[in-house]
Parts: C-alpha cells; sequence; structure tokens
C-alpha cells in the first residue's frame, strides 16, 4: 500500500480497440485533496470509475459500436512512479454502423493559463462514427452531441470521498504549478485529425 500526496500526478487512459487496433486515450490529473490519500490505489481506482462515468460513459454515446473498451487504466507517475490500477471493461460504442479508419479520430484541444506548445493539449477520440463525417469534418450536426465531453474535460475527478479532488492538467513536466497548470478551458476541433497507430500485430 502507498500514499498518494497532495500535487502527485495521476496519468489516466481508456484503451480500447477498433479493426484490430489498440486505441489509447490518455488524461492528466494532479491530486488535490485535503491531505494524502492513505490507500493511493483506492483513490485511483474509485477516480477510476469517476471517469468512467464523466468522461467514457459520453463518448460513447458518440462513438460508432465497432469501438469497444478494453481497461480503464490510472497509474501514480510523479514524484514516484508505482504499478498501474487496471479495470476492465465490455463498454462498446452505442452509435450504430460503422467506424472511420482506427487512426482517424474526433479532437478536444484543452489550454491552461501557462502559454506554450506543451500546456496547450489535444485529447484523441477514436471511433468516429462514418455518418458523422462531412468532408473530414464532424458534421455540424453532431457537434453539440460533444458538448457533455468536452465540459468533462474541466471537472475534476473524485477519489474515494469528495475530500480527494483530481483536477485536470495539460503537461506532467515538472514543476507543475496547480492554478496555472490546471485545465482552464476545452474545445472541440471541427476537424477529424489522423493519431498514429502502431501497426496490427506490432506492439500494443
Amino acid at each position: 500500500m502507498y500514499q498518494l500526496p497532495v500535487g502527485g500526478i495521476v496519468k489516466m487512459q481508456i484503451l480500447g480497440r477498433l479493426h484490430g487496433q489498440r486505441t489509447r486515450t490518455t488524461f492528466n490529473y494532479m491530486y488535490q485533496g485535503d491531505a494524502a490519500a492513505a490507500d493511493g490505489a483506492t483513490s485511483i481506482a474509485d477516480a477510476l470509475a469517476d471517469l468512467e462515468a464523466q468522461i467514457l460513459n459520453p463518448i460513447l454515446q458518440v462513438t460508432s459500436e465497432e469501438w469497444g473498451c478494453e481497461f480503464l487504466v490510472g497509474q501514480l507517475v510523479a514524484p514516484t512512479r508505482y504499478r498501474a490500477v487496471v479495470l476492465t471493461s465490455t463498454a462498446a460504442g452505442a452509435v450504430a454502423g460503422s467506424a472511420c479508419p482506427s487512426a482517424v479520430a474526433a479532437v478536444i484541444r484543452r489550454f491552461s493559463d501557462r502559454s506554450g506548445h506543451r500546456f496547450q493539449g489535444r485529447v484523441y477520440l477514436p471511433g468516429v462514427p462514418v455518418s458523422y463525417e462531412d468532408d473530414s469534418q464532424l458534421a455540424a450536426g453532431v457537434r453539440a452531441s460533444y458538448d457533455t465531453i468536452v465540459d468533462g474535460m474541466v471537472t475534476p475527478l473524485e477519489g474515494s470521498d469528495a475530500s480527494e479532488d483530481y483536477v485536470p492538467i495539460v503537461s506532467t513536466v515538472a514543476p507543475v504549478v496547480l492554478n496555472a497548470d490546471q485545465v482552464q478551458g476545452a474545445v472541440l476541433d471541427p476537424t477529424l485529425r489522423y493519431q498514429r497507430r502502431r501497426e496490427l500485430g506490432v506492439g500494443e
């Protein structure tokens, strides 16, 4: 058992599968509880459950049924790196019909108050339904469907109790300063982007 210190950096990922390819959507959080979490792994597991409710479930509503979630992964990466906490999942996209190729993703842009490239991040959402694509963009009629996801990008997660807050941040490069590095806003990019994928059968 390990403690999760105030100011600890936690990386969370949604790992899925589309057309035989691994998809990986990553989020970074800073733990800002009232005190250190006595059982860090349990707190992270509970925060992952909140990630599932707050972010994954809305993502499923705009994702093709061809995409399936396999794992939710959370790991304390700083100041000390510990073994990842893994929750299995069988959730799948809720939109009937085919998905765009596995490298194609919808993108949500996030930003903090600090300037510079590493303080402005992108979140890639795979499994874009073919029916959502219009001239390499998200069709105008479906863009509002992403609003709940965009809102979730700026909302803290909760650990084992209400005093255990995980605040979204963009950069994990030290030093990380809470108010300056916290995600202050997020917007949907209407243009579909390519996210690099590893080849089928060559690693994960």
